[in-house]
């Protein structure tokens, strides 16, 4: 089956194709010009923009809907907090993660996932248990998240 994007834990931003970034801007555009007019300042900016003017509750949602190979389609969704990363490059700045690629797929990042995925850190030493709520109910050691990869952090799925 060919795609149209590649979903990639890796990559900090969602990486859009032409015709998929337009339409969301169409779309944020039609809800609200400001929205447009921020993001463009957030764009000419190294620094990103003033995290204390976003507003992240007037914003939409921004929905995906991808199909599987059994052709059943999965909607997600990326609420503002996920697309506007804060507190980047510094604190009280905010910078827009949707970026523009000019290829045919997209690349889904963190974005996409944050809301699916919880980072758990322990490196205060202690080799205690900390308890994630996925599925069930995991049980980390800070040996258990060093072995993971992350230099003490884990990511564990939220379903």
């Amino acid at each position: 089956m060919l795609s149209n994007s590649i979903v990639d834990t890796g990559t900090n931003a969602l990486f859009l194709a032409p015709d998929v970034l337009n339409a969301i801007g169409d779309g944020l555009n039609k809800l609200n010009p400001d929205f447009m007019k921020t993001i463009q300042a957030a764009a000419q900016s190294r620094d990103g923009i003033a995290s204390s003017g976003l507003a992240l509750d007037k914003w939409p949602g921004i929905s995906f809907i991808l199909t599987g190979d059994n052709n059943q389609e999965v909607k997600l969704t990326c609420v503002p907090a996920t697309y506007w990363q804060v507190d980047t490059p510094r604190e009280g700045q905010a910078v827009f993660q949707i970026i523009g690629n000019n290829e045919r797929q997209s690349i889904l990042g963190l974005p996409l996932m944050n809301k699916l995925l919880h980072r758990i850190r322990q490196d205060d030493g202690s080799h205690g248990h900390r308890s994630v709520r996925a599925h069930q109910t995991a049980k980390l050691t800070a040996q258990d998240i060093k072995k993971n990869g992350q230099d003490g952090f884990a990511v564990l799925p939220v379903f």
